[in-house]
């Protein structure tokens, strides 16, 4: 599961997925479901365009927004009616530098900030939808793709989000997606090391947002 994550840059620079003008950030390092979060999507011309979007996907036939889902498992998207047809139609990056999990340890849990030991920009892919109010208003949401962990952070966590390389990224939002969960799903799949570390759990609290959430936790003896 990722319930949390880390977008820290104030300026993003997409040109990898030619998108040309970096995009003004508000560094969060504590981004929390229900937040506007930014993504990159096609537009209705076929190019890459970034958008803000609520955290927590609603399908447009959605009437309990309460049902509104942050995760989508890879393993069965396809086949739940929440996901299916914005894995058919509308898939989307989402914009990351780490994101959170939580270890249970006796009667508590330990926040672990979790991010590519290569650092820089995280692709998560994610899954997005339109939702009319009325004629007049609509908004965009979206949900992130998790995977099982890979076991460099099982001791943590069973789920991940799904990372996706600069090639695999164009295939997602392309009309190659299939690729990319086929490669997933294969045995010789390979994702960079993870740096992971304890954190305070000040990241606990969705109104804490500066760099302290990120400040890696040091044992006292």
């Amino acid at each position: 599961m990722c319930g949390r994550y880390t977008l820290m840059a104030d300026q993003i620079n997409l040109g990898c997925l030619g998108i040309q003008q970096p995009e003004v950030n508000i560094p969060s390092y504590n981004v929390a479901p229900g937040e506007q979060v930014l993504i990159v999507k096609n537009n209705e011309q076929g190019c890459f365009e970034t958008a803000r979007v609520k955290w927590g996907l609603v399908p447009h036939w959605l009437q309990d927004f309460s049902r509104a889902q942050i995760n989508a498992r890879i393993e069965t998207a396809a086949d739940k009616p929440m996901f299916r047809s914005a894995l058919r139609k509308q898939r989307c990056l989402i914009l990351a530098d780490g994101w959170f999990d939580w270890q249970r340890v006796g009667d508590h849990s330990q926040p672990w900030y979790i991010r590519p030991k290569s650092g820089g920009l995280c692709l998560f892919a994610g899954l997005w939808e339109s939702y009319a109010v009325d004629d007049q208003l609509s908004f965009e949401s979206c949900a992130i793709l998790t995977r099982p962990a890979i076991s460099d952070i099982t001791p943590l966590t069973e789920r991940m989000p799904v990372l996706l390389q600069q090639k695999q990224a164009k295939e997602w939002l392309g009309e190659c997606y299939k690729t990319v969960l086929a490669s997933l799903g294969k045995p010789t799949e390979t994702i960079s090391k993870l740096s992971f570390y304890k954190v305070g759990r000040t990241v606990n609290h969705v109104s804490n947002k500066g760099p302290e959430c990120v400040k890696k936790l040091v044992a006292r003896n």
